[in-house]
């Protein structure tokens, strides 16, 4: 992630921190002032809010399925319930070393995020390329 979009999202981090927000902050806070945060290419993108909505749903449920907790769904999901549906939104997708995930924007304000630890992938020996 390029440091002015790092910046800005921790700039809307201080404001959300004042208006002391129904979401984790600490954990926000963490996650951008982490040495090995990146955005992830493609990043940010802007869509509806009825899409993003539908994709946190989707992916809460595809990280149960695997056993993995998701972060800041069930917020999310609240905050994005309150929005016109057919308004925009930012994603900003990021990683570090320990997660993955996105943080959404609309209107100069965080609206909330869904991170997943990225622990518990694993590959399968034995296929090699060919020569």
């Amino acid at each position: 992630m390029t440091d002015n979009s790092i910046q800005y999202l921790k700039s809307l981090l201080k404001k959300e921190i004042s208006k002391n927000t129904p979401w984790d902050t600490i954990f926000l806070q963490k996650l951008l002032s982490s040495e090995s945060v990146v955005e992830i290419p493609g990043s940010p993108e802007s869509y509806l809010v009825s899409f993003a909505s539908s994709r946190v749903r989707k992916r809460q449920a595809s990280a149960k399925k695997v056993g993995k907790r998701p972060v800041g769904t069930k917020d999310l999901i609240k905050s994005l319930s309150c929005l016109n549906p057919d308004s925009k939104i930012d994603f900003y997708n990021l990683e570090n070393s320990e997660y993955r995930g996105t943080c959404f924007v609309q209107n100069e304000e965080i609206i909330g995020y869904e991170f997943v630890n990225k622990t518990g992938s694993t590959s399968i020996p034995g296929l090699k390329p060919l020569s």
